[in-house]
């Protein structure tokens, strides 16, 4: 009976296919596309050569043998003549129904690979028209449902390998369908396929199916997420994450918060993606969930039974990446801490952490934010470290701080220094809250603050909030800011109401002007540098100290007649000069009465500094005094000065307004001037301003006694000095101030054999390990290429500069530091302006 009706089936849609292609009359080919549309599964019509009693067998024949080749004829056989034979109001009812009402698989699929085939024309356009109302009635989501049941008795169906292989061409089609449509129509693309329309349609469609999904469960039948897996897999292996995320993360969160059955569901849906999936869908999840207690909704174990989600969680995401957001870093580590089952893998990535920080290679070779990074993950993990972990390893944990600390107090980048007192605090903190800790002396500017905020585990943020900031939601920053708020300031209720007028009582009081004010003091100002001196050396009174200091600079600058024979040793005074009283400004008015000192009588201050910059018995401190000094004075003297200005300098002639009676007389001739000079035509114009008139760089003739000595012994070590060795932060300065020194030291004649020495310096320490020495030497072969005309560096210096030019471009493509990169490729930028502004004048000539 079976094979008659199979027969009869076969016969009936050839006869259909030999009518359609050369009907006879419009009215046959109606009846014809009628007659066959009741084979379809959704039909409730009789075809009426068969028996209705038969309809169920013959649509099952129909569907599994014939559909697919019909709904090709059928494409095939559309033309503009072709669908202009049948009504116009009833072509979605004849040709539409066998895409949106036939097997939903095969049809999608067979749209998508004519697009890919057919040539720009009708049946082009009509297949997107077929696809875009597919997807505006939703039909998607039958589509999908169709994968998911799981009928009786077929429990094996979905490891059928066929059924792989078709779900592989399924989700293939859906993944890459925008880009078809779009390479195809051009600039005539539908909205709807535009990723922006299409993704969230589709994550619609999947989020519908997960319901018929959750129904079918609490109904007691059996279905299967694993094709829903794949395709949200795929979707965010091609790049439409943030698209997918934004429309499923929110409904997911909140369906899982109390619903276990909902809770499998999602945790089947998203680990079961497929291997080479799971870091693209897990990755931008932690990046949006709100809170780490949805995330361990979402996963569940996972991380137990996957090896390669325990990868991407303990390692790569926290060692190999790196992320602006705290977000993702308080989503991995608490959803590792949340359950005592995955207690263990919390404890083993503390452990590491811990290594990774304090391992003096890594803080030297990798890049600030990466080691920013881990800082803030082991600031996050002693947050969630509970009181009997901390006694059962707070010894550990102390061995291993004490080490990690001295390396990061001995980099020469401050924030180094800082991340490493910021954990040395938080940690002995957190292990012995009542013993002793650590504490530095630093600036809690708001980074400092942040990161100080992040052991405090962040909260559920609850329902409501969940609902109407999922998206643009910071735990970071909200926890940050409630609990610095609680910290630093009391509460409003904690004000009574009836102090607020007292509090505020004192608004109409005005106070008194104290701009006029002069500083009383009842020592004396020295008026002769030898006083000042000796007030410097013998005094044990703090008022004279500090009249002395203050008066230090001026009296240099207006006696430099007698400095030559008392500069070295009034350089000496102040070098040693220690701030025993606390002086205001201590710092800055010492600075300046050396570069002071060093501006009038350049020849002895320098030969002392330099001299003394090699020697022992000084402490860095003293010896970055040495160059910022070198460095200021060097400045200073190569400024121009205006011949005019020269004599005034020390006594500024007091400004007197004149009183000009003429004013409307001028007035009136400026305007006729005016109108004249716009009303002349001149064919050639002379000068309008003078010539600037040349002025000497006082610089010229001392540069090298700036420069050269500092280049002299840096390689040489000394019991309390090694420049090539510890003492990097020194070395940093040095560099740096031989940079400054050359430029100052533009456009004279001993420039060239400055520039030589300083590019042969650089040379020998361009691999130096630490950072903040590499970004100096790309400061100073910059100052390099600013300092020296191009024909000196493109033929004498030709050699260097070609050796200095492969050095930056292999920085810019191996430092694992950007401001090494950013520091090589402006120099690689100035480089090539040169060359191209020296072969341009060379040609013009």
């Amino acid at each position: 009976m079976e094979n008659g009706i199979s027969d009869r089936v076969r016969q009936l849609v050839r006869e259909a296919q030999n009518i359609l292609t050369s009907p006879k009359d419009n009215q046959e080919m109606t009846r014809c596309l009628s007659n066959i549309s009741s084979f379809l599964p959704d039909s409730h019509a009789t075809h009426p050569d068969l028996n209705p009693n038969d309809m169920t067998t013959a649509r099952q024949e129909f569907a599994d043998k014939h559909f697919s080749k019909f709904l090709e004829f059928l494409i095939n056989c559309l033309s503009v003549d072709w669908i202009g034979r049948l009504p116009g109001d009833r072509v979605s009812e004849l040709v539409d129904v066998f895409v949106l009402n036939g097997i939903h698989s095969e049809a999608f699929i067979i749209l998508c690979n004519c697009i890919s085939e057919l040539s720009p024309g009708y049946k082009l356009n009509k297949c997107v028209i077929l696809l875009e109302a597919f997807l505006k009635k939703r039909k998607l989501v039958e589509l999908f449902w169709q994968q998911c049941k799981i009928p009786p008795g077929s429990g094996t169906k979905h490891d059928d390998p066929l059924m792989k292989l078709r779900w592989e061409g399924l989700v293939t089609a859906l993944v890459s369908l925008p880009g078809k449509v779009s390479n195809k129509m051009q600039s005539e693309t539908s909205d709807m396929f535009y990723p922006q329309s299409y993704v969230p349609t589709l994550t619609g469609d999947i989020l519908s199916v997960l319901h018929r999904v959750y129904n079918s469960l609490q109904a007691g039948d059996d279905c299967s997420v694993r094709f829903l897996s794949q395709l949200v897999g795929r979707l965010c292996l091609a790049g439409y994450t943030d698209l997918l995320w934004s429309t499923l993360l929110p409904s997911v969160v909140q369906l899982t918060r109390s619903d276990y059955v909902w809770v499998r569901v999602c945790e089947r849906l998203i680990t079961g993606v497929p291997d080479r999936c799971i870091e693209s869908v897990v990755t931008p999840l932690m990046k949006s969930a709100p809170w780490y207690g949805a995330v361990a909704k979402l996963l569940g174990d996972s991380v137990l039974s996957c090896a390669k989600l325990e990868f991407l969680l303990t390692k790569k995401l926290l060692f190999m990446r790196h992320f602006d957001k705290d977000l993702i870093l308080q989503n991995v580590i608490g959803y590792l801490a949340l359950s005592h089952t995955r207690r263990h893998l919390f404890i083993k990535v503390l452990h590491t952490l811990f290594d990774v920080w304090g391992d003096s290679s890594a803080v030297k070779h990798s890049s600030y934010e990466q080691h920013l990074y881990v800082t803030k993950a082991l600031l996050i993990c002693i947050g969630f470290l509970r009181d009997t972990e901390k006694a059962e390893y707070k010894d550990v944990f102390i061995q291993k701080l004490m080490s990690g600390v001295q390396c990061h107090l001995d980099s020469p980048d401050p924030n180094i220094r800082t991340l490493g007192m910021v954990v040395a605090e938080c940690l002995t903190k957190a292990v012995d809250p009542k013993g002793h800790t650590l504490q530095f002396e630093y600036t809690k500017d708001e980074k400092v603050v942040h990161l100080l905020s992040l052991v405090v585990p962040p909260e559920d943020p609850g329902i409501d909030e969940l609902k109407g900031n999922l998206q643009t939601l910071d735990v970071s920053s909200s926890i940050a800011d409630s609990e610095i708020d609680r910290a630093i300031s009391p509460s409003k209720k904690d004000i009574p109401a009836d102090n607020t007028e007292a509090l505020d009582s004192d608004d109409d009081l005005e106070p008194y002007d104290m701009s006029n004010d002069v500083k009383i003091t009842k020592v004396k100002p020295p008026v002769y540098i030898r006083d000042c001196m000796e007030g410097l050396i013998s005094s044990e009174d703090p008022d004279r100290l500090e009249t002395c200091l203050e008066v230090a600079e001026k009296l240099i600058r207006n006696n430099p007649s007698n400095l030559h024979e008392i500069a070295a040793e009034f350089t000496k005074i102040l070098l040693h000069l220690q701030d025993s009283f606390c002086t205001v400004g201590f710092i800055g008015l010492r600075h300046r009465a050396m570069v002071a000192l060093a501006v009038h009588c350049p020849i002895q201050v320098a030969e002392y500094l330099t001299n003394e910059f090699f020697e022992k018995n000084y402490n860095l401190r003293q010896r970055m005094d040495m160059l910022e000094v070198l460095a200021g004075a060097a400045q200073e003297l190569s400024q121009p000065i205006d011949p005019k200005m020269k004599g005034n300098m020390g006594n500024p002639q007091p400004k007197v307004q004149e009183t000009n009676t003429d004013t409307d007389t001028q007035h009136w001739r400026d305007i006729v001037q005016k109108r004249i000079e716009s009303k002349t035509r001149r064919f050639v114009k002379g000068r309008t301003k003078p010539e600037p008139e040349p002025v000497q760089n006082k610089f010229s003739t001392v540069a090298a006694n700036f420069f050269f000595p500092l280049l002299n012994f840096f390689d040489r070590k000394e019991n309390t000095f090694d420049l090539l060795g510890e003492d990097t932060l020194v070395l940093q300065r040095l560099v740096y101030t031989l940079g400054v020194v050359m430029y100052a030291a533009t456009n004279t004649l001993i420039a060239r054999q400055m520039g030589a020495a300083l590019l042969e310096f650089i040379w020998v320490l361009r691999y130096h390990q630490e950072p903040a020495v590499r970004q100096a030497l790309l400061y100073a072969v910059t100052m390099v290429f600013l300092s020296l005309p191009g024909f000196i560096l493109l033929s004498d210096l030709q050699t260097e500069v070609y050796e200095a030019k492969s050095w930056l471009e292999d920085t810019v493509g191996k430092d694992n530091n950007n401001e090494c990169r950013k520091l090589a490729i402006q120099a690689l930028v100035l480089l090539e302006n040169i060359v191209k502004q020296e072969f341009s004048s060379g040609m013009s000539r």
